[in-house]
């Protein structure tokens, strides 16, 4: 065979190979990506499978719309560099701060909670404001968390980072810390998964207020958006997701 013919073909089938790349590439980013961190009642693992209210309102909307993605997990860390850079790509419980505002699509509110700061009851510590707590020695937050970085903006020095809230309440117990950034509903979570009694944690002061939503990834077709939050909308219409609400946090209807 002439040289410069080889040449051609393997030029050819280098090129058709490149292509058949590109386009599994195309086809794996056009993928729904539907992610969570473990996050007490939001999203947890009973033997092996994985439940709670975010996961349970992602698979409604999911049923609704005739999507098939599985809801997999991810390091929040992780899932949120995701986030922010594939499109097609989903994040349960979000929290929505002004920074976050319009990198990503919204479909919520699914959660209302209050940002605390939370010491162990007992401890010899007097704080009732941010403040105050810069003179601590170390407060534990995680990475990428939207407390984390509402406390970085506020200029703290102080953090103390892990991977997970859960970690940050491991921490405080044994004395690495000195409080933590965490949410009311939390505090019970956290107790609950590490067999502790939740009145070994005090809340030394609240911060404010936060919704917590479903994030969907920009460069996410506006048809797809749009489909989830008319789910969301219709689950919240015809009472399902108030039945959800009620199975994994009953106390709050009594609020």
């Amino acid at each position: 065979m002439d040289i410069g013919f080889k040449r051609i073909v393997s030029m050819l089938l280098h090129a058709c190979v490149i292509m058949l790349l590109s386009s599994h590439s195309a086809l794996a980013e056009k993928r729904l990506v539907v992610m969570t961190e473990l996050a007490g009642s939001s999203a947890f693992l009973q033997d092996g499978k994985l439940d709670g209210q975010a996961v349970e309102i992602a698979r409604e909307i999911m049923r609704r719309t005739g999507d098939t993605a599985e809801v997999v997990v991810m390091p929040w860390a992780r899932g949120y560099e995701t986030l922010q850079t594939r499109p097609n790509t989903v994040l349960l419980s979000t929290s929505r701060t002004a920074e976050r505002e319009n990198q990503f699509h919204w479909v919520g509110p699914i959660l209302k909670l209050q940002w605390v700061m939370v010491g162990l009851k007992g401890a010899n510590i007097q704080i009732s404001c941010l403040d105050d707590a810069k003179k601590l020695n170390a407060i534990g937050t995680y990475i990428n968390d939207a407390r984390d970085q509402f406390l970085v903006r506020k200029g703290f020095t102080n953090l103390d980072r892990a991977t997970n809230g859960l970690l940050n309440y491991k921490k405080l117990l044994h004395g690495r810390v000195d409080a933590i950034i965490s949410s009311d509903l939390a505090v019970l979570s956290a107790s609950r998964q590490l067999g502790v009694h939740p009145e070994l944690f005090k809340v030394l002061f609240s911060i404010k207020d936060m919704d917590v939503y479903i994030a969907i990834s920009d460069g996410t077709s506006m048809q797809k958006v749009k489909a989830w939050q008319d789910a969301f909308q219709s689950m919240q219409a015809d009472g399902a997701y108030q039945a959800i609400q009620q199975k994994w946090y009953p106390f709050l209807s009594e609020q």
